[in-house]
């Protein structure tokens, strides 16, 4: 599909006179606060609905519409595809002040969003500074131009003047569409898309520090636990009891990265993520062709749990409003089950974790465990006694099987009522 095929609305019957129904009572609403009444008002709405009756025989429907991924991904191809990367190339260190209040990715965001920030980012949209319409940067078909939402917020429109159909673009939309194709509809894309932006902006604050710790984190452990050789070598007992379990170690690592959370929810100071084990079966099973029962990972989960290679977190200890927001809209995507979500934090894998955990795996072996699924609650106690049976076992993990998606969002609203209106907005756009 092309640009201009979205900028062309599918004009059926019942589309035609929804639209006459809702722009026809629009234009009433303004014709009685102008205090209009009697003939008048009844020839303002009789010359409303007949231009309105013209402009949709002609094809015109003025409709503003947000980008979904889809959609951002044909504007990614048409810019490839019609060599507009100078239009797109960004600003090198621009210097830029951050007010000190600015701390977590919560507050960068929502600034970002409210500073009109598009030429500072992009050189080329200078001449949109200048106020009025402007040839698109999209398409010379259409005009552009940079407007405030009433909230506050910064946006590029895109207009067909053929259609009326316009599409807006936040700043980080723009940067998705630009540099995060392989990643478009994920959450990496946007985390990159925002640290794009305060690299550009040459710019630090708190959350992000520690963003990029976490990063760096799961990035060296990745390298440790990719290279399976050494592990052999290095701590035989810990390689014959996960070798056959790493790719769920690793997609626990890419999993964490990508849903780093806010420093304040911290335990330890490691990141915490949460994540159900049927959303990563089924992320095996489409993207590595890896089909294994929810069972399966989940006894991968707790075998890591026991050498120390991650650490499962009780929910009780959670008492974080947004963790509850997270959770109910990665339910909200899922249209199978809704159960089993599990609170983890991953340390920091070096030579000294590893050689606990080979010691760990040395002990399990010279009891007969040698697979993931032997690792049971009853094993440990028998092994390592009741505290550490209960560090995996007894952590109760949040069952939501008895709860609809909807009791679990107006639930995660409720604790949410003192949270600015304009933030969860925000939040919302950034998970789904």
């Amino acid at each position: 599909m092309s640009i201009q095929a979205l900028f062309t609305p599918k004009l059926s019957k019942k589309v035609k006179q929804k639209y006459l129904y809702t722009e026809l009572k629009k234009r009433k609403l303004e014709f009685e606060k102008e205090g209009l009444s009697g003939i008048e008002y009844k020839n303002k709405v009789l010359g409303a609905k007949t231009e309105l009756e013209r402009e949709i025989k002609n094809g015109i429907i003025r409709k503003y519409i947000k980008p979904t991924t889809e959609h951002k991904r044909i504007f990614h191809k048409h810019i490839l595809d019609h060599n507009l990367h100078n239009l797109f190339t960004t600003a090198i260190n621009v210097p830029h002040q951050l007010p000190p209040a600015i701390r977590s990715h919560v507050d960068f965001t929502s600034y970002i969003s409210k500073q009109n920030l598009f030429s500072t980012i992009f050189p080329a949209f200078e001449r949109f500074d200048q106020g009025g319409r402007q040839p698109c940067v999209f398409t010379k078909e259409n005009v552009g131009w940079t407007t405030k939402d009433d909230k506050g917020y910064y946006h590029y429109c895109s207009k067909s003047e053929r259609t009326g159909v316009i599409y807006g673009f936040s700043l980080l939309d723009i940067v998705e569409i630009v540099f995060e194709e392989p990643l478009m509809g994920t959450s990496l894309a946007y985390i990159n898309a925002r640290r794009r932006i305060a690299n550009v902006l040459n710019i630090q604050y708190n959350e992000l520090d520690f963003q990029l710790q976490q990063e760096d984190k799961y990035s060296n452990n990745l390298t440790l636990i990719k290279d399976i050789d050494t592990i052999k070598q290095n701590f035989p007992n810990l390689h014959s009891l996960i070798k056959s379990q790493l790719y769920v170690l690793k997609k626990l690592h890419t999993f964490a990265m990508s849903n780093i959370m806010e420093q304040r929810h911290a335990v330890n100071k490691e990141a915490v993520f949460f994540v159900s084990t049927r959303t990563l079966m089924k992320d095996l099973k489409e993207n590595y062709n890896i089909e294994k029962s929810h069972t399966t990972i989940a006894s991968a989960i707790n075998l890591f749990a026991t050498l120390r290679l991650l650490h499962k977190i009780p929910s009780e200890k959670l008492q974080s409003k947004e963790f509850l927001y997270n959770i109910a809209i990665e339910i909200r995507k899922d249209n199978i089950e809704y159960n089993l979500i599990n609170f983890m934090t991953i340390p920091f894998y070096d030579f000294d974790r590893l050689t606990k955990a080979e010691n760990i795996a040395k002990r399990l072996l010279r009891n007969n465990i040698k697979t993931a699924k032997q690792i049971t609650r009853a094993s440990l106690l028998k092994v390592f006694g009741e505290k550490k049976a209960n560090k995996v076992f007894g952590v109760k993990i949040v069952n939501i099987r008895n709860m609809s998606p909807e009791e679990l969002y107006e639930l995660s609203i409720r604790v949410l009522q003192d949270v600015p209106i304009d933030a969860i907005n925000r939040m919302v756009d950034e998970m789904i």
